[in-house]
């Protein structure tokens, strides 16, 4: 019972469960996937367990935080993300993921120019050091009220 999203968002919670107990009950033989479906559906993504375990964040909060901004459903089952929602939401996710993953190997570089879900500020070096002093604190904040990455 419950919509699309909701079901598949269960169905994948479950499988995540399933997969830590027997490791790839779901995803033996399954390979990267991307839709070119506009409405919902699914896409897979193989992803190393290093990446993984920094796309997962402690306690689930990375994921979670790249599944509300994206507002798609994120999750990790076995070495494989699976990403569901529109199209939009879904290409969305990946690049968050992307970014991510570019920044915790020092290279990230956005181009928002052409982007509808990014917003560029100009921050001082004072106002940079608040934000990202006390163990990002602040940042953490700001992130969890507004639903953004």
């Amino acid at each position: 019972f419950g919509n699309e999203r909701a079901r598949r968002g269960s169905e994948l919670a479950l499988m995540c469960a399933v997969e830590k107990k027997e490791p790839g009950y779901y995803t033996n033989g399954l390979q990267d996937k991307k839709c070119t479906a506009r409405g919902f559906d699914t896409d897979r993504l193989s992803m190393d367990s290093e990446d993984m375990a920094y796309a997962l964040g402690k306690e689930g909060s990375t994921r979670m935080k790249i599944a509300t901004a994206s507002n798609a459903v994120l999750q990790f089952v076995g070495p494989m993300a699976f990403i569901a929602g529109n199209a939009k939401e879904r290409q969305r996710c990946r690049n968050y993921l992307g970014w991510l993953l570019e920044q915790k190997d020092g290279k990230l570089h956005i181009d928002a120019r052409d982007s509808t879900d990014t917003t560029s500020l100009d921050v001082t070096e004072d106002d940079m050091g608040w934000l990202l002093g006390s163990g990002l604190q602040h940042m953490r904040k700001v992130e969890q009220e507004c639903g953004v990455f």
